[in-house]
């Protein structure tokens, strides 16, 4: 089984890669150093917090999935917890309230047909 550090080292190389950066133009990016950069990724160093959560926020990898994986857990999208910062829990509800309203007409319309 692959430890914590493992796994968030293999998170952030597939994320730079999917996003087509080179460790240093992601280093630069994150204000760290290629060599910092390199021994998270390779899993060679137990990082300090802070650099963890620098490398987690600039890459949006989510940690609690990592430290915990067999966590159940609901995604959220960033644009969706973005859209809703700021509102009420009672905006937040109406807005949902709509949503599952204009789904109900859709599939009374799909009925129909």
């Amino acid at each position: 089984m692959q430890s914590s550090i493992d796994l968030f080292g293999e998170a952030v190389r597939m994320e730079r890669a999917r996003r087509r950066l080179t460790r240093k133009q992601l280093a630069e990016l994150l204000h760290l150093s290629e060599r910092t950069l390199m021994k998270v990724e390779l899993a060679r160093t137990n990082s300090m917090l802070g650099t963890v959560a620098i490398i987690a926020q600039g890459l949006d990898i989510s940690l609690d999935a990592i430290v915990s994986p067999n966590t159940q857990r609901e995604y959220l999208p960033k644009s969706v917890s973005d859209f809703f910062v700021g509102k009420s829990e009672g905006e937040i509800q109406k807005y949902i309230s709509l949503c599952q309203y204009v789904e109900s007409m859709m599939a009374d319309g799909k009925d129909k047909k």
